[in-house]
């Protein structure tokens, strides 16, 4: 399986490549421009749910040897809970991410979103809050471009 690649573009590049900040009105803008950038860095897993947390701890069996009194030999197995270290890049991988999408925000979203999110919990909270402001605000515009068009 092909991990994503951590990136080596700073938010503020980002930022950049993003010529608007979410707001309360922009969010199908913003995300036509963000999503790309996403795929490009082969992160996108990260907030469709395809790349899920790998388990933080794995379990580790250790095997011991013991010398009895009389030098008889055994074995004995002990369990070690241990950090996972799949865990570890999943969550760099996905805190950048979530890094380079606040970048993207402007202060009163920024200003909502609660700290201590992954990428998924992020973008799912953007896109209940904002996606149905911007579409309700895209069909209004498309309302009176027809107008406009039909000359009324």
């Amino acid at each position: 399986m092909d991990q994503p690649t951590p990136s080596l573009l700073s938010s503020s590049f980002l930022s950049q490549l993003i010529s608007q900040k979410l707001n309360r009105s922009n969010y199908l803008t913003w995300k036509r421009q963000i999503v790309p950038f996403i795929k490009s860095h082969r992160l996108y897993g990260h907030i469709d749910g395809t790349t899920p947390a790998p388990p933080k701890y794995i379990d580790r069996e250790v095997k011991k040897t013991v010398v009895g009194d009389k030098g008889e030999i055994s074995f004995e197995y002990e369990t070690l809970t241990e950090n996972n270290p799949e865990y570890e890049v999943w969550q760099a991988h996905d805190q950048s991410l979530v890094a380079y999408i606040t970048s993207t925000l402007s202060e009163e979203v920024l200003g909502g979103i609660d700290d201590d999110l992954t990428a998924l919990e992020l973008w799912s909270t953007l896109a209940t809050t904002y996606s149905q402001v911007s579409e309700a605000r895209f069909l209004e515009l498309r309302r009176q471009f027809q107008d406009i068009k039909h000359g009324t």
